[in-house]
Order: structure tokens, then C-alpha cells, then sequence
């Protein structure tokens, strides 16, 4: 009789779990029957979908090096600067992830999965949020420079625009998705020219877990995490307008663009397709399943 030996599940090393995608990550996992590690800090509320699976284990980054047969880091956490000088932005997007990054290593971890944003491309020279821009553009060029040297696969994935539910009110998307869902009297807006690739977070997460369980040499490598489908900003609104039944009026034009708005973007998805992964939930179906989640939940509006 042929003996059959369970595959072992990579051992997973996650910041920023307590986050909007960390969240989510966690729940697509919640019967993972591998190990899950969570940096945590001082100040950290650790969700409760963090700790219904016994796998799923919360640490400080002083305890990594002492992580067993560590496999994998996924570097969620990120510091936008709304509130944040500088000097601290670059500290929690650049200097700390690699920290986490060296100390991962000593564990024996080989692939750093970093989650970037199309807001970093270089061909846009946009210009809000301009710090954290500037320290994802940093990290990234560290990135390379680490790949090159040491013996680890670096995936950058470059996440295009997520939505989906839970996130907070302050992200434009949930924020005047929420309004609209409230029959709010009227929403100001810009023209909603800006063409987009809308990506619902279960997507993304499956994306990421492909990454993952991908078997890959070192060496730096780039993804798009998105559609590969543009949509305009206009559009994807007024769908969710029609979703909801809503009164409100999307006042389109009234806001002005901001300085380098970044009016195309879209993801090249050809990396993650040659892993086999496809995104499943189209613009119809992600706006239905948030017109759903607000209705269910109403601490997520």
C-alpha cells in the first residue's frame, strides 16, 4: 500500500493583519491548517477573526528569529502620512519592513511578498499623498537591490484599486459608496473621468495566496493584482447608484482634479495568470456583494 504524505502548508509570517486586507487575509484562512504569524505591537486590537484558528499566532517582530522553518512574509502594513511627518513614514514603509525583511531570513524564510500600489508607478507624478509615495518608490528600489544580493524571491505587488467591505471611511471608495447606500442628499465629485481597475478584496487575497503556494527561483519580481479591465470612476458610482435604488445626486465636476491626478491605470495580470490564478468577481458582482455587506452590517458604513 502506498504510504500518502500530507503536503505541508507554508509557514505564513503577515504585517498589518489587524488591517483591512490583513482582515480579510485572515478570514480566507480562518481553516488554514498551517501556521499563521501575526506581527502585532503594543497598541495592536487583535481582530476576532484572528483568533478562532489556533494556528493563527500573534507576535512581536522580536520574535521572528525564533519563527521554526518560517516559509513566507506577506508585507501588508503600510503608513499612508495623512498624520505621520515624514521621518515616520519612511520609518514604517521603508526602515521597518526591512527589518522585518533581515530578521525573516535568519528564520530561514526565502519569498517577501510586498504589497505596493499603483499610486507608486513611476510614470505618475501625482501629487497626493505624496510621502507615502515616495516611500514605496523607496522600499521598492531596496527591494531590487536586496533580490540581487541574498537568496530570496521578492514579489512586488503592485495592488491596483481595492474595495470591498469593512474598509475604513476615510478611503474614498466606502466613503461615498456609504453615502450613496444612506441616501445621502447629494455627493461632490470630480468629472469621474479617472479610468480604473476596480478589484474586490477576495480577489486580491486569492492573488496573494497564489503567490504564496507559488513555487518561484529567487530574484525580484513585479505583479499587477487587479482585472486587467478598466473602468471609469463615473461609472462604477452610478452602477452602485442603480445597485442601491438611491436618491442621491452624484454631483460629477463640481471638485476639481488634484495636481498630476492619474487618470489611467490598470494591472498586467500576466504574471499571476502563468500561476493560474483569474480574478472571479467582476464590477456587477463586487458592487452587489457591498450594497449586501452594508445592509448586513451597519458598523461597516
Amino acid at each position: 500500500m502506498m504510504i500518502v504524505i500530507p503536503i505541508q502548508q507554508p509557514s505564513i509570517l503577515i504585517t498589518g493583519a489587524s488591517g483591512f486586507l490583513g482582515k480579510h487575509f485572515l478570514k480566507r484562512h480562518e481553516f488554514y491548517e498551517g501556521n499563521i504569524f501575526c506581527i502585532k505591537r503594543p497598541t495592536t486590537v487583535i481582530p476576532e477573526i484572528g483568533k478562532k484558528n489556533k494556528n493563527i499566532r500573534w507576535i512581536f517582530d522580536s520574535q521572528i528569529a525564533d519563527i521554526p522553518n518560517l516559509d513566507v512574509v506577506v508585507h501588508m502594513a503600510t503608513s499612508y502620512g495623512k498624520l505621520e511627518s515624514l521621518d515616520q513614514v519612511m520609518f514604517n514603509d521603508v526602515v521597518w519592513p526591512l527589518h522585518i525583511l533581515d530578521l525573516a531570513e535568519k528564520a530561514g524564510c526565502k519569498k517577501f511578498i510586498n504589497l505596493d500600489s499603483f499610486f507608486s508607478k513611476d510614470s505618475y507624478s501625482y501629487g497626493y499623498m505624496q510621502e507615502y509615495i515616495l516611500a514605496k518608490r523607496s522600499l521598492r528600489t531596496c527591494l531590487e537591490v536586496v533580490a540581487k544580493k541574498r537568496n530570496i524571491k521578492i514579489y512586488n505587488a503592485v495592488l491596483e484599486h481595492v474595495y470591498g467591505p469593512h474598509d475604513n471611511l476615510d478611503k474614498f471608495i466606502n466613503s461615498v459608496l456609504s453615502r450613496i447606500y444612506k441616501n445621502t442628499y447629494a455627493v461632490d465629485l470630480t468629472l469621474g473621468d479617472q479610468m480604473r481597475d476596480f478589484t474586490y478584496i477576495d480577489d486580491v487575497i486569492d492573488a496573494l495566496t497564489a503567490l504564496i503556494m507559488s513555487k518561484s527561483a529567487p530574484g525580484y519580481e513585479e505583479v499587477g493584482v487587479g482585472t486587467g479591465i478598466k473602468t471609469p470612476l463615473k461609472i462604477f458610482l452610478e452602477k452602485f447608484k442603480n445597485i442601491s435604488n438611491s436618491s442621491t445626486n452624484l454631483n460629477f465636476g463640481v471638485v476639481p482634479y488634484r495636481e498630476g491626478e492619474i487618470m489611467d491605470s490598470v494591472a498586467d495580470i500576466g504574471g499571476l495568470k502563468g500561476l493560474g490564478w483569474r480574478p472571479k468577481i467582476d464590477i456587477e458582482l463586487g458592487l452587489q456583494l457591498m450594497h449586501q455587506s452594508y445592509g448586513e452590517n451597519n458598523s461597516a458604513i
